[in-house]
């Protein structure tokens, strides 16, 4: 699931859209605001019900074998959304390029300025944009980063990352793209850096760890943020590849850190969420009710940033800036809402003070956050 704003030519904010993979193997584009006006404080509706009100269009593509799920978030530039899919019998992954403003009279067939890409085995991460190269990067759980380029789709010159016959782990992560260089985990237990201008390793790098890593790394300074499966939450030097440990959980680390700007929030399966500083430096820890999949979200509301953690079970935590806050539990509140229904996995996704949680059953969930207390504005179950 991702979001944006649509800006108009005067520079103010007229609308978002959402656009949201189904475990059915199909892509919505929705209006928001047109949803939060046709179905605010009803209880939860169907696929159907947003066909006049809210759809902007679909995509489910007919393919042999089936599409399956969509696990990453799909990401967005200025004319497409970039979405990768795996087929059921998880064989391979498609990427699919689509127009922002496609017909939605065609939810089927690909239209011009559309590609899809094919690659091998499953894509668990999201794509994610090089837009200094033109590229759109991603991987795939074979152990494979591939790069297509973004317009066309034809692949970039050197293909894919390793070369055939060599292997690393499967990569789960949505690479992170600085540059000209993508940095990925992989459950070879490796932190990776690539070249996207020919395909090669930089210098120095991979930066091992002991353990799994799916989690995105996060860029803070010179150095990246990311948390491994041994446990251990590493600040690695983007020059040398040398890593340090800069917190350590009592469970693995799954989801990937946000940033409010300022400082670095991590959680971890048993609860823990970490706020570091810019230098890496533990300011806070927290503890919330359960384990936390989700890649949290910040979120803003009168004035006040706030990050968003979700654990799996569907309680919504916000956390304040652990320095300027003046509650006395340092930042911390409490469950705020509870969403009922299935787990919480897929990343966060907010726009100004609404947030969209897409849960384990295929229920989209939109809520608005005023002062310090969440609303629910609508709840849509994609399966049906």
């Amino acid at each position: 699931m991702a979001a944006e704003q649509i800006v108009a030519a005067d520079g103010t904010a007229t609308t978002s859209r959402l656009y949201v993979g189904t475990r059915e193997g199909e892509v919505l584009a929705l209006d928001p605001v047109v949803m939060n006006q046709a179905f605010v404080g009803t209880s939860t509706f169907e696929r159907a019900q947003i066909e006049g009100s809210g759809l902007v269009w679909s995509f489910k593509p007919e393919t042999d074998p089936e599409l399956g799920g969509v696990f990453g978030r799909p990401a967005v530039d200025a004319q497409r959304v970039y979405v990768g899919f795996s087929t059921q019998d998880g064989e391979m992954g498609m990427l699919y390029a689509l127009k922002r403003d496609r017909d939605r009279r065609n939810p089927a067939n690909l239209e011009q300025g559309e590609w899809q890409a094919e690659v091998e085995g499953k894509i668990v991460g999201g794509p994610v944009l090089a837009p200094d190269l033109g590229l759109i990067v991603v991987g795939s759980d074979t152990g494979i980063l591939y790069a297509f380029e973004a317009e066309t789709g034809i692949p970039a010159s050197w293909r894919q990352f390793p070369l055939p016959g060599d292997a690393i782990g499967p990569i789960w992560t949505t690479p992170l793209v600085v540059g000209d260089t993508a940095y990925f985990g992989s459950l070879d237990h490796n932190v990776h850096a690539i070249s996207l201008n020919n395909g090669t390793p930089v210098p120095s790098w991979p930066s091992p760890t002991s353990g799994g890593i799916i989690a995105r790394p996060l860029l803070m300074g010179n150095q990246m943020v990311v948390g491994s499966f041994d446990r251990n939450l590493y600040g690695i030097d983007i020059a040398s590849g040398s890593s340090r440990v800069l917190a350590s959980a009592d469970k693995w680390f799954w989801g990937g850190a946000v940033t409010d700007g300022s400082n670095a929030f991590v959680s971890s399966l048993n609860g823990q969420v970490f706020v570091l500083d810019r230098d890496g430096n533990k300011l806070r820890e927290f503890v919330v009710q359960g384990p936390v999949v989700a890649q949290p979200t910040t979120i803003s509301s009168g004035g006040r940033n706030w990050v968003v953690v979700a654990n799996e079970d569907g309680g919504l935590y916000l956390i304040s800036d652990a320095e300027q806050s003046t509650d006395a539990d340092g930042g911390l509140l409490s469950e705020v809402v509870i969403l009922e229904g299935s787990r919480i996995k897929a990343p966060l996704v907010s726009v100004g003070r609404d947030l969209f949680v897409s849960k384990e059953d295929g229920v989209v969930w939109a809520l608005r956050l005023t002062g310090s207390t969440f609303e629910k504005l609508w709840s849509l179950d994609t399966t049906t």
